[in-house]
């Protein structure tokens, strides 16, 4: 067999692989990036950044309180819960996640700069939808269209505004949405929810992929309820407006154009997650936020 029929012959091995659903090449940028360890090393500047930044300008010394990611802060309850405390779990939580996936996964142990200076851009790019978005339904806002003010994906814990705070404390903050937000919401809620349809109850797998993208948009749309509610307002009272059947104050409650972008969000970075990794997806949610937050910010 001459080397041309050889390269043929692998060609229409690879194809057939493809056509029946095995893995596409391991040295394409579209499947390395989306692997567990080029998803680490892109995101562990990411970790180590939000981690110092909240250090230095998320902590007041005064009082002791750190503002964070309300994800990252259910993540720390979570923990707490079982008696662990420690301020950098969430983080070394990530890290611990990639590393047991990319074991798991039996991948070779091997970065390529380029795949991962690749991931910056395409994330990146990624954001320029949902800057069009926002920027589409400010428009609408400012003619009458809708009422809502369109905020960053992020959702601190603390209820200061994101606004009032220094340039570098929102960056922080937008990291670490990136981060937390897409672990809660994409990694663990997404997964979960598609294995619980698709493996628990015998959903086809693309109805299992489209409940888990909607039920997680819509929570990640009410997960912002201090965006999505009006002043006064919390999840707590919203849902009591429900079940005591006071429908007419519980859709009076919402601001709709608000869970129209945080849903539509949702969904997107739900999308980005299934078909471009984890690494992408977080890129993504934190390149726009600092757009909002920073670059963007009046």
């Amino acid at each position: 067999m001459t080397n041309a029929d050889r390269i043929r012959q692998r060609g229409k091995t690879q194809a057939r692989a493809r056509r029946a659903g095995g893995r596409p090449d391991r040295d394409d940028y579209g499947w390395l990036s989306t692997r567990p360890l080029h998803a680490l090393v892109f995101l562990l500047p990411m970790i180590v950044l939000y981690e110092l930044g909240s250090l230095y300008y998320l902590l007041d010394n005064s009082t002791g309180v750190r503002t964070t990611v309300r994800a990252e802060n259910l993540l720390r309850v979570f923990f707490e819960s079982f008696g662990v405390l420690w301020i950098m779990l969430p983080g070394i939580t990530v890290i611990a996640v990639l590393l047991a996936w990319h074991v798991v996964s039996r991948d070779r142990l091997r970065v390529r700069p380029m795949v991962v200076a690749g991931m910056h851009l395409e994330a990146a790019l990624w954001a320029v939808p949902l800057l069009v978005l926002a920027a589409i339904l400010q428009h609408a806002r400012a003619g009458g269209l809708c009422v809502t003010d369109v905020l960053p994906a992020a959702a601190p814990a603390s209820n200061g505004s994101l606004m009032d705070m220094p340039w570098p404390a929102r960056a922080t903050i937008s990291l670490g949405a990136g981060i937390y937000e897409e672990l809660v919401f994409r990694l663990a809620g997404l997964s979960m929810l598609h294995l619980l349809f698709k493996d628990v109850i015998g959903v086809r797998d693309a109805w299992a992929k489209g409940l888990a993208v909607a039920i997680t948009a819509l929570a990640f749309a009410f997960y912002h309820d201090r965006q999505v509610l009006y002043s006064g307002v919390d999840l707590g009272q919203w849902f009591g407006m429900l079940f005591t059947l006071n429908l007419t104050d519980f859709f009076a409650a919402v601001r709709w154009g608000a869970v129209l972008f945080y849903t539509i969000a949702g969904a997107f970075f739900a999308l980005i997650f299934l078909y471009r990794g984890f690494g992408i997806v977080v890129g993504t949610h934190a390149a726009y936020d600092l757009a909002v937050l920073v670059l963007l910010a009046k």
